[in-house]
């Protein structure tokens, strides 16, 4: 079952709903509070684990180009 909707994601904050063994493990401050209020920072502070979470993938990717990186993680 996929989240689908903001009350999955405070579900899963709150009582770990979709989480493997029904429990919250980890949820930094930042991830934390954008679920609690339904909307993110514009902060550049917080901005930091996350946008790294987003982007390490690629590094698994084969055969994907320095250019291809670049062109998925610039700023917009």
């Amino acid at each position: 079952m996929w989240m689908t909707s903001e009350l999955d994601f405070e579900d899963g904050l709150k009582i770990g709903e979709y989480t493997p063994f029904g429990e919250v493990f980890d949820c930094g401050n930042t991830c934390a509070a954008a679920i609690r209020s339904g909307s993110c920072s514009d902060d550049e502070w917080s901005n930091g684990k996350g946008s790294l979470m987003r982007i390490i993938p690629l590094a698994f990717v084969d055969g994907i180009t320095d250019a291809e990186i670049e062109n998925v993680t610039k700023e917009r």
